[in-house]
């Protein structure tokens, strides 16, 4: 769960991994790919009789497909052999796609799924990766499609649900959102990444004591979930509970390291309290992080 600071105030998007100007709403490490192989054990069967005299000089196998009453189980397993290692083969391709929509190729991504959903229209792995596309496209009304999509192949998918929820937040459509993560914590009331959601939707309805409340219930959940106590310390600074919103900012840094944006946070914190020396502090050592960013991703790429 990987926030950003407001890019247009009151309005939180998902940071990419790749790319400061995207928006990106799922885990860089795409911690979940819907399981979509599925894997049959055939059952037993007696012993085949023995093959007629006439087929005894073939090979075995030539033979026993002729007897009565097992050519039909042979069959049986061919097909199974092969729908298997087709589903198989399908997976490995959504896999491909995925690693294209994490190297900025989503576009050539959204063909290969295309493609895919055509032969496999069930398939919700190919769905959900067609929905990580669709949103890194900023294409939000096909992301949405899709990730419909899944939660009608998979109803108690919580992640599609949580980036339904999230595609809703980065559209302004925050009445929908909510009723997105509420429909999910009625699933499932210990949903860390719901309550996470839900707190977004809600500080951006400027219910900041609201939305406190859902990502303490994240933390409890999760205490390992990232950006929680950042977004936790942008609503206790709307409400101008200073004291709070520097806990929250390092604990985050307590949590996931430094990181730029959270001492451009504590810089505007410090600020107004007045602690101008503090505040030069934050803001100098922000600098110094974003250009050692700045020359990590140029390196990189």
């Amino acid at each position: 769960m990987q926030a950003s600071p407001p890019q247009t105030p009151g309005v939180f998007v998902i940071r990419s991994a790749t790319a400061t100007d995207s928006v990106f709403m799922f885990q860089p490490s795409f911690r979940r790919l819907i399981a979509s192989t599925l894997f049959y054990r055939l059952p037993l069967r007696p012993k085949p009789r023995l093959a007629p005299r006439e087929t005894r000089g073939r090979t075995r196998l030539a033979a026993a497909v002729q007897t009565p009453g097992v050519a039909l189980g042979f069959a049986a397993l061919l097909g199974a052999g092969f729908w298997v290692n087709q589903a198989r083969g399908y997976d490995v391709r959504v896999n491909k796609a995925n690693e294209l929509i994490g190297k900025n190729q989503a576009a050539v991504a959204v063909v290969q799924l295309q493609e895919i959903i055509h032969h496999r229209p069930k398939l919700a792995s190919a769905h959900f990766a067609l929905a990580h596309a669709y949103f890194n496209l900023r294409q939000y009304p096909q992301a949405e499609s899709e990730l419909k999509r899944v939660i009608q192949l998979q109803p108690q998918d919580g992640w599609a649900s949580y980036e339904l929820g999230m595609t809703y937040i980065n559209e302004k459509r925050f009445a929908e959102a909510k009723e997105v993560f509420t429909r999910r914590l009625g699933q499932d009331a210990k949903d860390a990444n719901a309550h996470f959601g839900l707190g977004l939707a809600l500080a951006n309805e400027h219910d900041y004591e609201a939305a406190i409340q859902h990502y303490d219930a994240a933390i409890r959940l999760d205490p390992q979930s990232e950006d929680v106590y950042y977004e936790m310390g942008n609503s206790y600074v709307q409400l101008k509970k200073y004291d709070e919103a520097i806990t929250a900012f390092s604990k985050e840094q307590g949590a996931n390291g430094d990181n730029a944006y959270i001492e451009t946070a504590l810089a505007d914190v410090y600020k107004a309290q007045g602690m101008r020396q503090k505040a030069d502090d934050a803001q100098h050592k922000a600098e110094q992080l974003r250009k050692t960013q700045n020359l990590n991703d140029s390196t990189n790429d």
